[in-house]
């Protein structure tokens, strides 16, 4: 059986993938994107040959997988049919974190210390409208593809913010909790903390990159 986690950054799809492992007693293989990566960040193998790789070793034992929406999006729309016989063959979980606020801070930290799961030391950060600018509009973006995926190859959508039990369980520590924030100015605050949902962005899917067309 292949579990396939498809996410966006800072969705906890890391404590999802890890309860999901627990669940099924599989083989949790986080991001085989990320990690086919060399120390330049070049892929060492192609995404496509990754996916192959995965769902036939899906066949000899229970495996669990996240894909971020931005990795998948460099086979479409060529190889998309590699992104179509994944869906296909695995059990779909699409990790969404509901408050766009959050993710959008959450981003921005991770993008300043590259600590995605260990949050030990004190630090302050200032976001700027560019920062908060390149954060939110391709996230957006990728939220509304994810939408238009969920709707052509249903899955099971977990949102972060029910997942606050497996969070704790899993030691994970809130950034909120150690890192501190401010804003450059008061515009560039009622930007990131507009009550924008991303389940709007979700719902309303991305028809553009449609993955099986009309």
């Amino acid at each position: 059986m292949l579990h396939t986690v498809i996410s966006t950054n800072r969705s906890g799809s890391n404590v999802l993938c890890r309860y999901i492992a627990k669940k099924f007693n599989a083989v949790n293989l986080y991001e085989p994107v990320t990690d086919s990566r060399d120390k330049n960040s070049c892929l060492t193998i192609g995404i496509d040959k990754i996916i192959y790789d995965l769902i036939d070793r899906s066949t000899k034992e229970d495996v669990v997988a996240k894909f971020h929406i931005d990795h998948l999006l460099l086979l479409y729309p060529n190889n998309s049919k590699a992104i179509v016989d994944l869906l296909k063959a695995s059990k779909k979980y699409y990790s969404l974190r509901s408050s766009l606020a959050q993710q959008i801070i959450s981003i921005h930290a991770i993008n300043n210390t590259d600590a995605c799961d260990i949050r030990s030391e004190k630090m302050d950060f200032l976001i700027t409208g560019e920062n908060a600018r390149d954060i939110a509009v391709p996230l957006i973006f990728y939220i509304s593809v994810m939408g238009e995926w969920y709707k052509q190859f249903p899955g099971k959508l977990v949102i972060l913010e029910d997942m606050s039990v497996a969070y704790a369980t899993e030691g994970f520590e809130k950034y909120s909790d150690v890192y501190k924030f401010k804003f450059d100015n008061e515009q560039t605050r009622k930007f990131v903390e507009q009550s924008l949902n991303a389940n709007e962005y979700f719902i309303q899917g991305n028809k553009f990159f449609s993955l099986i067309g009309d």
